[in-house]
């Protein structure tokens, strides 16, 4: 298959069906060492089976080191090239030298004896062999290349404390967050496993995301990660990856497996990398109050878990009160206003939300010196507002109530969208109502802006009669 991601056959067996793995690429490793990813499927079967070859290719080397640790690698051309790398082969039962063709479905050995659990099994890598000075490097996920047969079975995510789906814990720390009073920057552990064809040992699953749902706002779904590509660097298993400590002890040896990910280490592009350990979820980002956490886990074959479990935010927040907030229209944008009792040294931050964002977006780059701000924005639409205070403490205070522009009063009737209710807009309401192509003149906002008088998504009798009204001055 000239080395292209595609249905290899798998390496014991008939070929065409999954066989049981008892350790996945990513598997957290430790066996009394260091910990460790796993850079292969460990394919399980028994002492003396015999392993075939994937695909063609050619011997580029026969690692020999009895009794269970000699592995031949079959590259899919002579020399520096990627190919499949099957370790743990007896070494008398390897029917090749080095050099030799390999060709797919042909006998490269048969598995070692393995004297611990009835672990017998090949432990199978996608590699790519340099040549010198080196075993092998692991480049991809071998799952990926595989038949996928008809694996159904979905990864498990299990509770992470007693009565919790998830834990909270401050960041890169190990103190415990109480779920109903969040504060600040904190770490998400969700604990998960996968089995591929097996009943007994628990392996990582392939795709993980997480994201989280309330009254206050949203964190939209992102990517913790897909184990995918090259096993990431080694600095990244107990930092970025896997949490390992009393309450949250990850660990995947022949006793004992339980997989504890820390799911908000992550920049949102699936990959682990170091660095990503700076990353959270900064709880002050969302208004108090009470949300609902959700994570997925998918293995390679797309079958789904997803859990939930409520938690609630509850920030210290400035004693600072806002009297009044309003917002008017200026020359290229909106200026917004406040008034407070205003203690020394606060500052305030301003929040913007369209009629397409579900969340306020807070748009002052530092805290504003003052008691009025300006949003340069040139589009037109409908804007709400939103202030919080700062105190000489850096505290800050909950959101405020809304301010919109337009306001939402000179909005109501406008189907015309020029911010004046005048005859035009019964003009053109009544043109509408008796059929008119009016789609041209009609504000395109219409439904979303606050126009629409009693809110049945059209203009009508009900528009025409509000705004003879306000001009005729009953209202």
């Amino acid at each position: 298959m000239s080395g292209a991601a595609a249905a290899e056959r798998w390496p014991l067996g008939p070929g065409n069906v999954p066989q049981p793995c008892v350790n996945n690429c990513y598997n957290f490793q430790n066996y009394g060492g260091s910990s460790y990813y796993h850079d292969g499927l460990d394919c399980l079967g028994l002492g003396g089976d015999p392993c075939y070859a994937v695909d063609d290719g050619y011997v580029s080397l026969i690692s020999i080191s009895e009794p269970l640790y000699t592995g031949i690698i079959v590259n899919y051309t002579r020399g520096q090239d990627k190919g499949w790398l099957y370790w743990h082969i007896t070494y008398s039962t390897i029917p090749f030298i080095e050099g030799d063709p390999v060709s797919v479905n042909a006998r490269v050995g048969n598995l070692a004896t393995w004297p611990v659990a009835n672990f017998h099994h090949v432990h199978f890598t996608r590699s790519y062999y340099p040549g010198v000075n080196k075993w092998y490097d692991a480049v991809d996920n071998a799952i990926e290349f595989m038949d996928p047969g008809t694996d159904t079975q979905a990864p498990e995510i299990k509770e992470a404390e007693a009565g919790q789906w998830f834990s909270f814990c401050e960041d890169n720390g190990d103190t415990r967050v109480d779920p109903n009073n969040v504060k600040g920057k904190v770490d998400i552990i969700a604990r998960i496993s996968d089995r591929i064809v097996d009943t007994q040992w628990d392996v990582v699953p392939y795709d993980i995301e997480w994201w989280i749902n309330g009254t206050g706002g949203s964190v939209p779904p992102t990517k913790f990660l897909v184990f995918t590509g090259e096993v990431p660097n080694p600095l990244t298993v107990t930092t970025v990856v896997y949490k390992r400590n009393a309450l949250w002890y990850t660990q995947g040896n022949y006793d004992y497996r339980e997989y504890y990910f820390i799911v908000t280490n992550t920049d949102g592009d699936g990959e682990v990398e170091v660095g990503d350990e700076a990353y959270n979820f900064d709880s002050t980002t969302l208004p108090n109050g009470n949300y609902t956490l959700y994570v997925q886990a998918k293995d390679y074959y797309g079958n789904p878990t997803v859990r939930y479990m409520d938690f609630t935010i509850n920030n210290d927040t400035s004693d600072v009160k806002l009297e009044s907030f309003t917002a008017r229209g200026i020359p290229r944008g909106v200026e917004v206003a406040w008034a407070a009792a205003e203690p020394p040294g606060v500052t305030y931050n301003l929040y913007r939300q369209s009629t397409t964002q579900e969340a306020f977006e807070k748009i002052t780059a530092a805290p504003i010196n003052g008691l009025e701000g300006r949003d340069e924005i040139v589009e037109d639409g409908t804007w709400t507002y939103r202030v919080s205070a700062v105190d000489d403490a850096g505290i800050e205070g909950l959101l405020s109530d809304t301010a919109m522009y337009p306001p939402q009063e000179i909005n109501r009737g406008n189907v015309n969208g020029d911010w004046e209710l005048d005859l035009t807009d019964a003009i053109l309401a009544l043109q509408t109502l008796l059929g008119a192509d009016t789609a041209e003149q009609l504000r395109p906002d219409y439904i979303v802006s606050g126009s629409d008088v009693n809110g049945n998504a059209a203009v009508g009798l009900e528009e025409i009669l509000y705004i003879l009204e306000r001009i005729g001055g009953v209202r």
